[in-house]
């Protein structure tokens, strides 16, 4: 892809800032920056004076419904849990989709190829953009529609001759469960494309473990439903490293290293600097694809805090404990409650396979975290408790991503 010129990206962020001065979920923001400097040739530098946020409130998303416009509605719950609503017209939605068309074709998706997808379209998720999506690259597209019967997953697969998994991480482990349980592979399978999360070291050995394919190759997608699609990878490009899709968005790094995304082409609920909670660098390295457009390489979620003691800390070293200890997500939980003595308390939920490991595990705990092992020493929190994961301990969100952090304090 041939990245946007300066000209018209200048001219579309005008459009854009122009656009978002009337419009009821951005004229706020907006409201000290002259009008009459939004027509100057260089105005593309106002959109620096307008302070970046997360997504817009989505509980105005009520009056939009109300303008009878022609659109269509989804939400994304993200790892909280919460829906939040997103409108888009139908144009855009079609924009959005042939740009996420384009990144399953760098991806490696072609005409030839049977793409068993796992989501099924619905209010709660986004999956319809997804379909229409695979449609740009002529391939056949095989809804299994389901993500909790590894056993049925696995017979579909192989009934239908799939070749190619597009799937949410999250979406894998009761596949990879029976897999492994009843000692079957899948060689057949020659692609994996994932998007919605991080695909973890952890989850890529097992897919390479169990799949029993040694030319098995694993690409990704870089889209949030706030912002639509934002990177994707071609076959050089390493793990977490996306070019930017340049002719949608806008892709900016504060000098915290978040990742800020304005989307040139929606108007019906604009993104006007969307903080998307991504760490990111630029990547200067020019790739060997020949595609000139910016790479971005991600670092992780940006700084989590969750306040535990009297005090915000950092909880994303639970990630790192992850990776560490080869946890995946439905092994896993992180429950925060209040002791019997009034004090917080961090409850790891493990699955019993990692038993032997739980020493270990706390001592990790105490070691790679020193806020937290300085208030349990004076007793502002009470000591890491660790009990054996049960099935009612987890939970999904509406869109089928874990929340492993649970914070169950009244």
């Amino acid at each position: 892809m041939y990245p946007i010129s300066q000209q018209n990206r200048n001219e579309l962020l005008r459009e854009l800032l122009l656009h978002c001065t009337k419009h009821p979920l951005t004229k706020k923001r907006l409201a000290g920056i002259p009008l009459s400097e939004l027509h100057q040739p260089d105005s593309h530098k106002l959109l620096q004076q307008v302070i970046p946020k997360h997504s817009e409130c989505h509980h105005k998303f009520t009056k939009l419904i109300k303008q009878n416009t022609s659109s269509i509605m989804f939400s994304t719950s993200g790892s909280t849990g919460k829906e939040k609503y997103i409108a888009l017209s139908f144009e855009e939605m079609l924009e959005n989709t042939r740009h996420h068309g384009f990144a399953y074709q760098a991806a490696g998706i072609t005409r030839s190829d049977r793409v068993a997808t796992f989501g099924m379209p619905s209010l709660l998720t986004s999956e319809l953009t997804v379909h229409l999506a695979l449609a740009n690259t002529g391939c056949q597209i095989l809804p299994i529609g389901q993500a909790t019967c590894g056993a049925t997953i696995f017979r579909l697969i192989s009934e239908l001759h799939a070749n190619v998994l597009l799937v949410m991480p999250s979406d894998l482990h009761s596949l990879l469960d029976y897999m492994e349980e009843e000692k079957y592979c899948l060689p057949q399978i020659r692609l994996i494309v994932t998007g919605g999360e991080k695909l973890q070291q952890s989850l890529k050995r097992r897919i390479m473990q169990l799949c029993g394919n040694a030319q098995l190759k694993l690409s990704s997608t870089f889209q949030t439903a706030d912002t639509g699609t934002i990177g994707y990878q071609c076959r050089y490009c390493v793990d977490n490293e996306y070019h930017i899709q340049e002719k949608l968005q806008y892709a900016e790094i504060l000098a915290s290293g978040e990742l800020v995304i304005t989307n040139l082409k929606r108007r019906q609920m604009p993104v006007l600097r969307i903080l998307t909670g991504d760490q990111a660098i630029w990547s200067g390295t020019p790739c060997l694809c020949g595609d000139q457009t910016a790479k971005i390489l991600l670092k992780g979620r940006a700084a989590q805090n969750t306040k535990i003691g009297g005090e915000k800390i950092p909880i994303d070293f639970f990630d790192r404990l992850m990776e560490s200890f080869s946890l995946h997500p439905h092994q896993f939980a992180v429950h925060i409650v209040t002791h019997d003595s009034g004090r917080d308390q961090i409850c790891l939920k493990i699955h019993d396979r990692y038993r032997s490991q739980f020493r270990k595990i706390q001592a990790w705990l105490l070691n790679h975290n020193s806020l937290l092992r300085e208030k349990i020493a004076v007793h502002l929190v009470e000591p890491y408790k660790i009990d054996i994961l049960q099935a009612h301990d987890l939970k999904r969100t509406k869109s089928g991503k874990f929340i492993t952090i649970q914070d169950n304090r009244p």
